[in-house]
């Protein structure tokens, strides 16, 4: 569904409207959620699961670093800055694997016996996988750091 679609108009004109009058409503993150996550998925369903599973990854790992922090001793410190860095290596590596892969395969291509590139390699990558990798660290380093406490609401998080 592209922005300057009809489609997306007639779907604005639900979404806003609703949250909008759902506004005593205890679950209307979850409603804006359900409709985020609706559009994405209209561009490419598989690669909502990937969204919503590092989503949740990060969410989970936010609040055990804040948890870790809290506690003070040397061990949950290490502990920690293990999560971080797995944190990291993880939106990194999520990133990198959709970006480069293909250029890294070709490249090695050139120089070593290779079939073709896997279909795979050639698709697209996720739409705004370079935004949300990079605004999911800062928040893991953010609450590493001690700038900002997580949130324990999963919808709060993902919106």
């Amino acid at each position: 569904m592209l922005f300057n679609s009809l489609e997306f108009v007639l779907f604005a004109c639900l979404v806003f409207p609703l949250y909008y009058a759902l506004r005593r409503w205890p679950h209307r993150l979850r409603w804006l959620l359900a409709a985020s996550w609706a559009f994405y998925a209209s561009w490419s369903p598989r690669f909502l699961i990937l969204l919503v599973a590092t989503t949740w990854v990060d969410f989970e790992f936010a609040k055990r670093i804040y948890r870790a922090r809290a506690d003070g001793t040397a061990a949950a410190e290490r502990r920690a800055r293990l999560l971080v860095a797995t944190s990291l290596t993880m939106n990194l590596g999520v990133l990198a694997f959709f970006k480069y892969a293909r250029f890294f395969y070709d490249q090695a291509a050139r120089f070593l016996v290779l079939p073709p590139a896997p279909d795979f390699l050639a698709t697209a990558p996720p739409l705004g996988i370079s935004f949300y990798t990079f605004h999911s660290i800062s928040y893991i380093v953010d609450t590493f750091r001690g700038l900002r406490p997580p949130t324990f609401v999963f919808s709060e998080f993902a919106l």
